[in-house]
C-alpha cells in the first residue's frame, strides 16, 4: 500500500510529537504498544498506542496526552490554535479532543486541569525526559513504525528505575 503524505507533514516533527506522547506515558507508568509516524493523517502526525486492556483511564493519560503539545510546540498536529488548550478545554480532533474527552470522563476540575498542566511542564523540562524523548523521536523519523520493545529498549535508560521514582513521577 503506498502512503500518501500530507503536504503538511515534516517527519521530524511528527516523530517528536508522538515520542513525546511515548516517553511521557513510560514515565507515567503506562504500557506503550506502539508509535508510528507512517498513515498520519489530517490533524494528526501519527499515533502511540497506549491500550486500557482493563485499566480506567487516570490523570496519566491526561499528562500523556499534553506532554506532546508542550514538548513540540504543538508543531507535531493541526487541530489547535493554542496548546495547552485553555479552560475550560473544548471539544476538537486530535489531541485536544482527547484532552477533552479525559477532562469530562475523570471530572477535572479547573484547579485539576492547572495543576496536571503544571505537573506535565515539568516533566517535559527534566533532562530525563528531553533525553529519551529526542533519542525516541530520531529512531522514530528513521523507522516510522516502533513497537513495544524497540521503545523500552530506547526509552529505558532515560526512565525512572524504582517504584519510588515513578510514585514521584505521577
Amino acid at each position: 500500500m503506498k502512503v500518501i503524505r500530507s503536504p503538511h507533514f515534516l517527519p521530524m516533527r511528527g516523530a517528536a510529537h508522538e515520542a513525546a506522547h511515548a516517553v511521557a506515558a513510560l514515565v507515567m507508568g503506562l504500557e506503550v504498544t506502539e508509535v508510528r509516524i507512517d498513515r498520519p493523517g489530517i490533524g494528526t502526525s501519527g499515533w502511540c498506542v497506549t491500550p486500557l486492556d482493563g485499566r480506567d483511564p487516570s490523570t496519566a493519560d491526561v499528562i500523556t496526552t499534553l506532554a506532546a503539545g508542550l514538548a513540540d510546540g504543538g508543531s507535531g498536529s493541526t487541530d489547535f490554535d493554542e496548546w495547552p488548550p485553555p479552560w475550560p478545554v473544548c471539544d476538537g480532533r486530535g489531541d485536544q479532543g482527547r484532552v477533552h474527552l479525559l477532562v469530562r470522563l475523570l471530572g477535572i476540575t479547573e484547579p485539576i486541569y492547572r495543576d496536571l498542566l503544571a505537573l506535565t511542564e515539568d516533566l517535559v523540562a527534566s533532562p530525563e525526559f528531553q533525553a529519551g524523548y529526542r533519542r525516541l523521536a530520531l529512531a522514530l523519523k528513521d523507522n516510522e513504525v516502533l513497537d513495544r520493545e524497540e521503545i523500552r529498549r530506547i526509552a529505558a535508560p532515560y526512565l525512572p528505575t524504582d517504584e519510588k521514582e515513578l510514585s514521584r513521577a505521577a
